[in-house]
């Protein structure tokens, strides 16, 4: 296997990390499995006698600014520092594994398409923080020029649309792009670090965004996330599309052939 699946953890989360972990050692071997604690006491207190690995972050952390982007991009690169897998994809501890399918030809199908799919946002904070306050943080104004015309004015919104995936040969020129190691005090809790990464894709067009139709515009999130307020059946016609790894709650089983996990499942 080349695909590795890893997820942050906190103390307050140990239990739901407990449940993440047996769920995925029900469906796979759980070798590639990976979680990222704050330190070591978080990690022997996690207790479960299941497979997986675990970092511990060696950063220093600022708890104020709830910083699991800071350990994500820490787990991210410490997978590509210590083992030989290609592609990371990056999931939240509230999410749940459900299916075995070919993580793999999941991910290899993904990012050979070279595309993410994206649906328009009438939220504030997620245009001016999670987009436009995050573009000016860490790339130029030329950069961010050409990102607002990519995302209508940070207005397309991408973000759990699918699991995200790191690849080994963009995420160290990305960290570089970026400067992080001088740049990493710039997070904040809203500044995602799946956004930062596919707005660096975007920039160097290694990757396009492509604007989903007919979705019923809130502010309440993706189109996946708004589940609940789309019409079923251009919602089941995105999934036989882009066929996502990931889903709220199901639909007819021919369209999730590629789903394994549900997210969100404690909110």
């Amino acid at each position: 296997m080349t695909t590795a699946v890893m997820a942050p953890l906190y103390e307050r989360d140990l239990e739901l990390g407990r449940n993440f972990v047996k769920a995925y050692n029900n469906y796979y071997d759980g070798l590639n499995l990976f979680l990222v604690f704050s330190d070591q006491s978080e990690a022997d207190n996690f207790k479960c006698n299941y497979n997986y690995q675990y970092f511990v972050c060696t950063e220093k952390l600022d708890v104020s600014k709830k910083p699991i982007s800071q350990k994500k991009i820490f787990g991210v690169r410490e997978i590509f520092k210590c083992t030989d897998f290609d592609k990371v994809m990056v999931v939240d501890i509230d999410s749940l594994p459900i299916a075995n399918v070919d993580l793999d030809e999941c991910a290899n199908y993904n990012v050979k398409r070279k595309k993410i799919y994206a649906s328009p946002s009438t939220n504030h904070s997620i245009i001016n923080k999670v987009g436009r306050d995050c573009a000016n943080r860490f790339f130029s104004p030329q950069d961010v020029q050409k990102l607002e015309k990519i995302t209508k004015g940070f207005t397309l919104y991408f973000w759990f649309n699918d699991i995200p995936i790191y690849e080994r040969k963009h995420f160290l020129p990305f960290l570089e792009y970026i400067n992080y190691s001088k740049t990493m005090d710039r997070l904040l809790y809203t500044t995602f670090d799946y956004i930062i990464y596919v707005f660096y894709l975007l920039i160097k067009d290694e990757i396009e965004l492509e604007e989903l139709d007919h979705t019923v515009v809130t502010d309440q999130g993706s189109f996946l996330e708004t589940q609940a307020l789309q019409d079923p059946t251009r919602f089941a016609a995105f999934f036989r599309m882009a066929k996502p790894m990931w889903i709220k709650d199901f639909i007819h089983i021919d369209c999730m052939q590629r789903v394994w996990m549900r997210l969100h499942v404690n909110r």
